[in-house]
């Protein structure tokens, strides 16, 4: 069970990828996309949404002590046995529910095994 938002900053190609690695090792319970700058591909936004993201960022893989550089990133993959622990309440936050997953994950299962 995933989603990706619809600006596709993920592509919809990557999807495969996304597969072969959940299902890599039992251990994952998700795969979360990055939108890094990649090759031949132009990201345009204003300075300061730039460092807002990063801050941002930065504070919430701190808070929640994950190593996740790209929290808000639109494109995730759970294993259907995990989405059904985090999925069933509603979000505090229509902004910031990528976050809460993250949160979510931790609360119900101890740790967080994203790749």
């Amino acid at each position: 069970m995933g989603y990706w938002d619809a600006d596709l900053a993920t592509p919809l190609s990557t999807i495969p990828e996304f597969i072969e690695k959940i299902q890599s090792s039992r251990e994952f319970v998700a795969v979360s996309g990055s939108r890094i700058l990649r090759l031949g591909t132009s990201i345009h936004r204003s300075i300061f949404r730039h460092y807002f993201g990063r801050v941002f960022a930065m504070v919430t893989s701190n808070i929640l002590n994950i190593l996740i550089y790209d929290t808000q990133c639109g494109a995730k993959l759970f294993r259907t046995e995990h989405a059904g622990l985090i999925y069933p309440e509603h979000f505090i936050s229509r902004w910031f529910f990528d976050v809460e997953l993250f949160a979510r994950s931790i609360a119900r299962t101890g740790a967080l095994w994203f790749v």
